[in-house]
């Protein structure tokens, strides 16, 4: 068959099922599918509907037949969920991928590598990319937040500039009969919350522990693959949430009993590719909190907010650590955003949405890690050398505003987010958004990424070698 392109997903849990039916709408006369996995299971799956030649299987095992290249792997290994806990054999790993990665993707034809960032394997394909494959590109597809209901692609490591926008007028919307509901980011947030509640997760967790259903030792995405380590990472969950609601907590009256001013700092949801991915080097949250605190005067006072779906990541020492600093306070979970970001003075974040929220309603922005929305003209982004300043918060927000240049309003914003949205969820959360699994929601990924194809193709047809340069904006 003479293909026109290449896709080349990348195989990641349960999102290589969801990248397999967003497969399924894709035209495969002109489309060349192909997979980059490390489940054996999901290896099989595939095998079942693809030749072998377009499925690059790279388990733990993988031995290493060339010389590494110059990539530094140290960076991956140390913010990887599992390799971390395993650095020389993950860094044996990375080392050992480098050049079946290459080969595989280095076939000729133009070529979009569709993945998150979330592992080691994807950060390091991703960047053979960047350094090595000018004629692939490669893109993020996530939601946008603003609008809802719609997604952008992104195609740097934090997820901060869009890329491809979709044509002039938009996509015509695929003839599948659609859901009713507009599932936004607040509601996703809701049904994972409520779930972690439920007995059917709990006892959903049970089942996982006594079947070790998805035992496979050669998949670096594993940590807990024995049932040792999953009921130690399960004890200390349980352990966590109870130890949880012991640690005192204050309410939204301690923020406008503050004599000084007030910064909030949220924290994240850890692994999470977020903090893991886009926030790299600011990933240890209880260090990035005290250099918070380190640039607040003796009236001001530092609160961080628990993450609901993060309850029982953290435990009872790791708050009291924190806690035993003058002026720094855990704000109670519960307390209403909206008023929160009312009370505040500032918002300190690495990339999380509460700075999104803020930004959009006019609040003071610290924003750590790159993010779409540090264009703002009220989002700042301070670095370790702005915190050796000697003036106060006052004074660190004033300077980099001020220093700030090409700095966007919020209606610029706002439609920069509307040229570059498409419609749809990318995101195949089917928890917290089953219909992301329907047909329509289906076609109308595979028409967005069929679209960028055919702009990668159009580049290469008039000479443009280099799909980097295509992809800036």
């Amino acid at each position: 068959m003479h293909y026109q392109n290449r896709l080349c997903f990348m195989g990641n849990q349960s999102k290589t099922a969801f990248f397999q039916r967003i497969a399924g709408h894709l035209d495969r006369r002109r489309t060349r599918v192909s997979w980059i996995v490390v489940n054996a299971a999901q290896r099989e799956v595939l095998r079942g509907e693809y030749d072998d030649a377009d499925i690059l299987y790279l388990p733990l095992s993988t031995r290493s037949n060339s010389e590494p290249l110059p990539i530094k792997i140290n960076d991956l290994v140390f913010s990887d969920r599992r390799l971390k806990f395993m650095p020389e054999r993950g860094l044996d790993y990375m080392r050992a991928i480098q050049r079946p990665i290459i080969d595989f993707l280095d076939a000729g034809l133009p070529t979009l590598v569709v993945g998150e960032l979330t592992y080691a394997y994807e950060v390091l394909t991703y960047r053979l990319v960047q350094e090595y494959l000018p004629r692939v590109a490669w893109v993020s597809p996530f939601l946008t937040r603003v609008p809802a209901g719609r997604f952008a692609f992104f195609s740097d490591e934090a997820f901060s500039r869009e890329v491809w926008p979709p044509p002039d007028g938009g996509l015509p919307l695929p003839d599948i009969a659609a859901a009713d509901e507009q599932i936004g980011y607040v509601e996703m947030n809701r049904k994972h919350i409520a779930r972690q509640d439920s007995a059917a997760f709990l006892i959903g967790k049970l089942r996982r522990f006594m079947s070790l259903r998805d035992f496979d030792p050669e998949d670096p995405t594993w940590k807990s693959n024995s049932r040792r380590e999953k009921l130690v990472k399960n004890m200390r969950w349980w352990v966590n949430r109870r130890s949880y609601a012991r640690i005192r907590k204050v309410g939204l009256e301690a923020i406008t009993a503050c004599k000084g001013r007030s910064v909030i700092f949220p924290l994240h949801l850890q692994p999470e590719l977020n903090i893991d991915t886009c926030g790299r080097y600011w990933d240890n949250q209880a260090e990035t909190i005290l250099k918070i605190w380190r640039q607040l005067g003796p009236d001001d006072a530092l609160f961080i907010k628990e993450h609901p779906v993060a309850i029982g990541n953290r435990g009872r020492a790791w708050f009291e650590r924190l806690l035993a600093f003058p002026n720094l306070y855990l704000l109670h979970h519960a307390v209403s955003v909206p008023e929160l970001l009312e009370a505040v003075d500032y918002v300190f974040t690495i990339s999380g949405t509460m700075g999104l929220e803020a930004a959009l309603g006019g609040g003071k922005v610290l924003c750590l890690a790159p993010t779409t929305y540090d264009r703002l003209e009220n989002v700042v982004s301070p670095t370790i050398a702005d915190f050796r300043g000697p003036g106060t918060i006052d004074d660190l927000y004033a300077r980099l505003r001020a220093a700030k240049s090409d700095a966007w309003s919020l209606t610029d914003y706002l439609a920069h987010l509307e040229r570059y949205a498409y419609h749809g969820d990318p995101e195949g959360d089917r928890i917290a958004n089953p219909d992301s699994w329907r047909p329509r929601n289906l076609a109308c990924i595979a028409a967005a990424l069929e679209h960028v194809l055919s702009e990668i193709e159009r580049a290469a047809d008039g000479g443009e070698t280099d799909t980097s340069l295509v992809l800036q904006v």
